[in-house]
């Protein structure tokens, strides 16, 4: 079988894995994708053109009044329709793919898996004829997926439960267990708009028992300037990540309420032994049960700060292993991420299945059904 994989513009194939040649990115390919095609999958990747400055400001400018990338789209589209099906991973690649499907020929029709990621974060701010617009997209779509439970049983979209994957050959499961540092070290990390980077300075600045690193382009050096234990780290290598990893007693997952944030550092401290602390929002809860990760109020920096000072080295230890047992079991790789949009691709082309290659029906830990 054959699936063409859809990307946003900057993830062409080849140009990432020269970056993972040069140890940049986790994945030979996005997302680690190239994992299906040890189950016999042929793979077609989207094709980043090269642009003129005009060319891309066009693009861009597309962007911004639709929501999504329709010029990569229609530039790719002979790719997309050649294949069987077509695999996305957020709403900017699968909303332009959809419309191609509107009203081009060759795609009418076109299964396509519609992964969302923050599409219905910010859904109620969004105009009535954005919403018209959106849902009239939507409806093309053969399965809408998501990696947070948050987003089931959604009253407009029929939705399934796809968890996501990273990549266990750059974040290496490890079971090395160090006692506390005096000071704690203390780590966090990630981009996304919804990181609370106020609670994390508030919980652990200027105080000598914490020892802190984190890692964003959010994180500034006049946020950090009044707390003298509190560094920045930018543009880490995987290698840097690792050793990051490997320094830290906790990784802290601090954030606003939202639906879906901080899978993807949660999934690689666990894989790399090192026990998570998170807000109770976003989408961890989804992946691990109270027990496997430590759960605190968001946007209480006392509570967070009061969880690490009252976690022991025995209480580590138990978070670690659960946490990985979890992970193992659901198979949160990469690889096992590869194998459910094989599952879910034969599914919708009704391909006869054979030995399963994936998760049936994804059961959600019951502390993400209740967030």
């Amino acid at each position: 079988m054959k699936a063409f994989v859809h990307l946003g513009y900057g993830f062409d194939a080849q140009k990432y894995r020269e970056r993972y040649i040069a140890g940049l990115v986790p994945d030979v390919v996005p997302y680690g994708f190239h994992h299906a095609e040890a189950q016999g999958w042929d793979l077609m990747f989207s094709h980043d053109i090269p642009e003129s400055p005009l060319a891309n400001w066009q693009r861009r400018f597309w962007i911004r009044a639709l929501g999504f990338d329709l010029v990569h789209a229609w530039r790719n589209r002979k790719a997309a329709a050649a294949a069987d099906i077509v695999w996305t991973m957020e709403e900017i690649e699968y909303l332009a793919i959809l419309f191609l499907c509107a009203f081009l020929p060759s795609l009418r029709g076109k299964k396509v898996i519609a992964q969302t990621v923050w599409l219905f974060d910010g859904w109620k701010a969004k105009s009535w004829l954005r919403r018209r617009f959106l849902l009239f997209l939507l409806k093309r779509a053969s399965c809408l997926t998501v990696h947070s439970a948050n987003y089931l049983n959604l009253p407009f979209a029929p939705t399934k439960l796809l968890p996501f994957g990273i990549s266990t050959d750059s974040f290496p499961h490890s079971s090395t267990m160090r006692p506390l540092h005096a000071p704690i070290r203390i780590l966090a990390m990630g981009t996304d708009p919804t990181r609370d980077w106020t609670t994390f300075l508030d919980a652990f600045g200027g105080d000598d028992r914490f020892e802190a690193i984190g890692v964003s382009k959010r994180l500034t050096e006049e946020m950090v300037a009044p707390y003298g234990n509190v560094n920045i780290r930018r543009n880490p290598s995987m290698e840097t990540f690792r050793e990051l990893y490997r320094w830290a007693d906790f990784v802290i997952v601090p954030m606003l309420p939202n639906l879906y944030s901080g899978i993807t550092v949660a999934l690689e401290a666990v894989s790399m032994g090192v026990p998570v602390v998170s807000a109770a929002t976003g989408g961890v809860p989804t992946y691990f049960e109270p027990g496997e990760v430590l759960y605190v109020t968001a946007e209480d920096p006392a509570d967070l700060r009061d969880a690490v000072l009252n976690c022991s080295d025995e209480q580590r230890r138990q978070l670690v292993e659960k946490a990985q047992a979890r992970f193992q079991r659901e198979d949160y790789s990469s690889a096992g991420m590869a194998n459910r949009y094989i599952r879910l691709s034969q599914e919708l082309l009704e391909w006869p299945v054979g030995r399963p290659t994936g998760h049936g029906n994804y059961p959600v830990p019951q502390s993400g059904r209740s967030q």
